[in-house]
């Protein structure tokens, strides 16, 4: 299983690698409607295991993912805006699903973005990216006319 996993990944990747190069809108329409049939599939599965999924322990690798140390910049790359951490629950094995299941979301939601601002659309700037993704839109776009009049766009909306 392992061995079809990780050759399985391998070849995603460079598929999605020959979408960037054709178009990457192809590339990231394609992962959104992954990460959307996932979100799809976790739901239905946490939705008809429910009862059971609440009476088992989560496993101790997802305690340790989601609730101790440095998550890997958990916090800091999300779609939306974040006021504080984030440290979702983690005492049965329905909330690891669950917490799989939205993160899975916000994978969709990063994939929308991206193709709305490979289209033009300032994505970022409407979605109000938190400040590390803010740091590397400026980055990204400061040097052109259209990246300032997005980012003041972005700063006056927040200002409203």
């Amino acid at each position: 299983d392992r061995f079809f996993a990780q050759h399985g990944a391998v070849a995603y990747y460079w598929i999605l690698v020959g979408f960037f190069v054709i178009d990457p809108r192809w590339s990231y329409n394609f992962s959104r409607l992954i990460e959307a049939h996932a979100v799809d599939t976790y739901g239905e599965f946490v939705d008809a295991n429910e009862e059971m999924l609440k009476s088992l322990p989560p496993p101790p690798i997802a305690v340790e993912y989601y609730l101790a140390g440095d998550l890997y910049m958990f916090d800091k790359f999300q779609t939306s805006k974040v006021t504080e951490l984030r440290r979702p629950p983690c005492a049965t094995l329905y909330d690891v699903f669950r917490n799989i299941c939205d993160d899975e979301e916000q994978h969709v939601l990063t994939m929308t973005a991206c193709e709305e601002w490979v289209a033009g659309g300032p994505a970022a700037v409407r979605l109000g990216f938190n400040t590390l993704a803010q740091d590397r839109y400026e980055e990204l776009v400061k040097g052109t006319a259209e990246g300032r009049a997005a980012w003041q766009a972005w700063g006056d909306e927040v200002n409203e």
